[in-house]
């Protein structure tokens, strides 16, 4: 079958190598393969060699990508060649695979702050990154289409590392690490690939990397040691300065620097996915989702389970909408989570649910996060979370689901929505094992801040929680009843930092617990209230 093109905006990305060199854009395709391939050879990559008897050579593809900008018009065809590195056998072609990134949560405190503080925020990114690791052992690849020489039996030996090989972020994270270091920067043992300096006028230089492209919070003056320390960089590896950061990982990064507020925007991004699906112009809803049981549908007799190009259909859009919910969408993270259930087998009422959160998604494709700018704390209230669960919300296993919401100095920093490990049997048990999770992403916020501006400057971090027999559970370590104490002792620890003064409980009205929104279907009124709270609709 032959291989289907991909429509981005209004052009569309080749799958093969002949739709890239028979299409209407073939010129464009054409000089991107060029440039890649030059790239590859100027690097040293690759050997020209024959296949040694008794080894397989691993094989590759062309995979095409056109950059779009803010408003979804194409800025760039970029070819990539790359291995198909599902191929590769562990312990003979690769050992370790994991490379670390720099986590959202971080990205977002760096955000809040460079905010607060009036940093400069600028952006670069790595030309072919992953051309600069080199490998531990020997792999052979097979030579892309359009540049093959020698006969049949000629093969790449590759010398460093080429996208999709299993081991090539990993490589590429030790070889910029090393550099980092070499520098003067120190990464954080909470998240490995953001980096800190102190400058030469005391204050913090800041850097978080993501695969090849890193942010960098500065202040102004400060700006000519970075770039010092840039130009630096740019001698070792090929580097594209993106100057101020303005649009990252398909997120519109916009800056009011007399209201001192950064905003992070996917409204190209969602109006792309809707537009995909033939869902931006479809009837209008009102939340994401219904209050309706995903499990079964509402009539029992119309289970109906999707054929494979529908379960296809499924799992790309929820992979989309997951993309949004973890990024600046907290008010589709629960139902998100509840659809990432059923990727597996999904029925036709899921796939309605699915397309249901689309069409919300598309009429709302405005909504953003903004730092500096809160209606939830002021700007200097420090560590916030609020807690909730609800109890035996999925009818399939009976778990129920918890819900945390990290905020800091007013800002958003984290939210989760995650379905229970056990069981349990009260409302009260739901809201103790929900609360020991929120303390977990509470703690982590601490312990980043703390490596950053040191211990003294992370102050008792407060915890809203709605349900006062959780609250009495938690603060007295001595009280343990008959339905209590079944309960896993990982979730006990938050009694220590409760005790240690860490970490303070404050109860809040169920109408105003925020996390509400990540652990169960709200109506319109509710829904929206929260909506107001956590993100920006304006």
């Amino acid at each position: 079958m032959a291989a289907t093109q991909t429509p981005v905006g209004n052009v569309v990305e080749p799958q093969s190598y002949k739709q890239a060199i028979s299409g209407p854009d073939a010129d464009k395709w054409h000089g991107s393969m060029k440039s890649e391939y030059d790239s590859i050879t100027g690097y040293n990559v690759y050997e020209l060699v024959e296949l040694p008897g008794g080894k397989n050579a691993i094989s590759t593809k062309w995979v095409y990508k056109i950059k779009l900008d803010s408003e979804n018009n194409p800025i760039k065809w970029k070819s990539r060649f790359v291995v198909r590195g599902f191929s590769q056998k562990p312990g003979v072609d690769y050992d370790l695979t994991h490379s670390p990134v720099a986590s959202w949560r971080s990205i977002r405190l760096i955000m809040s702050m460079t905010a607060k503080e009036d940093y400069e925020l600028f952006q670069f990114d790595y030309d072919t990154a992953f051309l600069n690791a080199k490998l531990e052992e020997d792999i052979y690849v097979q030579q892309p289409e359009g540049y093959h020489k020698g006969g049949h039996r000629m093969v790449w030996k590759l010398n460093k590392a080429l996208y999709g090989l299993k081991q090539a972020p990993r490589e590429w994270n030790k070889t910029v690490h090393q550099l980092m270091i070499k520098l003067g920067y120190r990464n954080l043992i909470s998240d490995p690939c953001v980096y800190v300096k102190k400058t030469h006028t005391g204050r913090l230089m800041m850097i978080a990397l993501y695969v090849d492209d890193s942010i960098v919070s500065v202040h102004k003056n400060d700006v000519q040691e970075w770039e010092s320390d840039k130009k630096k960089i740019s001698e070792v590896y090929p580097i594209k300065d993106l100057g101020e950061c303005n649009w990252i990982l398909n997120i519109k990064v916009i800056r009011d620097r007399q209201k001192r507020t950064i905003t992070l925007s996917q409204q190209a991004y969602t109006e792309r996915i809707a537009a995909k699906h033939g869902l931006e112009a479809t009837r209008s809803v009102m939340t994401p989702a219904e209050d309706i049981d995903l499990w079964l549908p509402v009539a029992p007799a119309k289970l109906v389970e999707l054929n494979s190009k529908d379960t296809t259909l499924y799992q790309s859009i929820v992979g989309e909408l997951l993309y949004a919910a973890n990024i600046t969408r907290p008010d589709i993270s629960f139902i998100t989570g509840r659809l990432c259930q059923y990727m597996a087998k999904p029925y036709e009422h899921q796939l309605q649910a699915a397309k249901r959160v689309m069409r919300y998604l598309s009429q709302t494709a405005h909504y953003c996060i903004r730092f500096g700018d809160s209606a939830i704390a002021p700007k200097d209230s420090g560590l916030i979370a609020f807690s909730d669960s609800d109890y035996g919300e999925c009818k399939e296993t009976r778990r129920s689901t918890s819900g945390c919401l990290v905020v800091y100095n007013g800002d958003i920093i984290h939210w989760s929505s995650r379905k229970q490990k056990i069981v349990t049997t009260s409302t009260t048990e739901a809201e103790y094992v929900a609360l020991g999770e929120a303390v977990k992403e509470i703690q982590w916020c601490r312990n980043w801040l703390s490596e950053v501006f040191g211990e003294s400057m992370v102050g008792t971090m407060i915890i809203h929680e709605d349900n006062q027999a959780t609250i009495q559970l938690a603060q007295f370590s001595d009280k343990v009843s008959q339905r209590t104490k079944h309960i896993d002792i990982r979730y006990h620890f938050l009694r220590e930092v409760i005790a240690e003064g860490q970490v303070k409980l404050s109860w809040i009205e169920s109408k105003n617990q925020l996390a509400a929104v990540l652990t169960k279907p709200l109506q319109g009124g509710t829904f929206k209230f929260i909506c107001n709270k956590i993100i920006k609709t304006e």
